[in-house]
C-alpha cells in the first residue's frame, strides 16, 4: 500500500492511465465501426489520458514534490472524474450488443495491461 503522497497520486495515476487504456484496448476488440463513434468524446478521452501521463512523468522526473502534491491531487481527482464521464459516454452510445461485447472484454483488456504499458510513452520522452 503506497505510504507518501506522491506515491498515493502515482499510484491513483497509473489506476486512471490503466481504466483508460483498458477501456480503449476493448473497445478495439469488440468488433465496432469505429467510423461510428463519436470522435469528439473520444478525443476528449485521450487528452484527458495525456493529461494523467503529463502529470506521471511530472512525478518520474521529480517535478512533483511533497510541498506540491496537493495541488496535483486535486487536478488528478478531476481528470478521474471526467475520464470516467467520457468512458460512460461512449459506452452508452453503443447498441446495446456492442455494450456487453465491450463490458466482457473490460476484464480481458484490463489483466493484460502491464506497467510497461502505462509507462510506455512516459518513459520515451527526453
Amino acid at each position: 500500500m503506497p505510504t507518501s503522497p506522491i506515491d498515493r497520486l502515482r499510484k491513483q495515476l497509473e489506476t486512471q492511465r490503466r481504466d483508460t487504456l483498458s477501456f480503449c484496448r476493448a473497445l478495439d476488440h469488440i468488433g465496432f465501426d469505429p467510423s461510428k463513434l463519436d470522435w469528439v468524446t473520444l478525443r476528449a478521452l485521450h487528452e484527458r489520458d495525456a493529461d494523467c501521463a503529463e502529470l506521471l512523468y511530472g512525478i518520474e522526473r521529480s517535478h512533483i514534490s511533497t510541498s506540491n502534491v496537493q495541488k496535483y491531487r486535486s487536478e488528478a481527482d478531476v481528470l478521474h472524474k471526467t475520464a470516467q464521464a467520457l468512458r460512460l459516454q461512449l459506452r452508452s452510445a453503443l447498441p446495446g450488443p456492442f455494450q456487453k461485447r465491450l463490458d466482457d472484454a473490460l476484464p480481458i483488456a484490463t489483466s493484460t495491461l502491464t506497467n510497461d504499458d502505462i509507462y510506455a510513452e512516459i518513459r520515451a520522452a527526453p
